[in-house]
């Protein structure tokens, strides 16, 4: 913690209270002088996304539209962003119930040995981290060979009496 505070790192990010304190999400005219690091730059494009998404809520402008009809000519690096933009509320609730059922896929995992529990830990740590990525970064689809890894994770991880070791020699 001390390493990433003392850091040039993050050094860009003194500004955001000043971005914040000037920006508005519901008017997305606003000084672009602000817009000087990774942060502030997708809070501007979410609320973009956000105002023209909103103008067909139902189905959305339909897959892949989000970086055609982006203002940045990118995708909404949000992946419920996205989802609402390309697939309107009814695409959302589509991605909310397989989150639901990765969800229950984690829970059922079997902790019966301490492999079990180590597959565990492992394929909820990578759950979790995909997670925040499709959150803040781009989507599902564009971290194809994270999601696969994802899978065949917690397929090594769902398999009772399974050792940690034989998941590792089999990827």
């Amino acid at each position: 913690m001390i390493l990433l505070l003392t850091s040039q790192r993050f050094a860009d990010l003194g500004s955001l209270p000043l971005f914040l304190s000037s920006f508005s999400i519901h008017d997305t005219v606003f000084d672009w002088r602000y817009v000087d690091n990774s942060v502030s730059w997708r809070i501007v494009h979410w609320s973009i996304g956000m105002q023209q998404a909103l103008q067909h809520p139902w189905l959305g402008f339909g897959p892949g539209q989000s970086a055609v009809s982006s203002y940045f000519n990118l995708e909404m690096h949000n992946v419920f962003l996205e989802v609402f933009f390309e697939g309107g509320i009814i695409g959302l609730f589509a991605l909310m119930l397989t989150l639901a059922g990765l969800l229950r896929m984690h829970r059922h995992l079997p902790v019966a040995s301490s492999a079990d529990r180590q597959a565990r830990i492992i394929a909820n740590a990578f759950g979790l981290s995909l997670f925040f990525a499709v959150t803040f970064s781009t989507s599902f689809v564009d971290q194809l060979m994270s999601f696969l890894f994802y899978q065949i994770l917690l397929a090594c991880a769902g398999v009772t009496g399974i050792q940690l070791g034989d998941c590792r020699r089999g990827l």
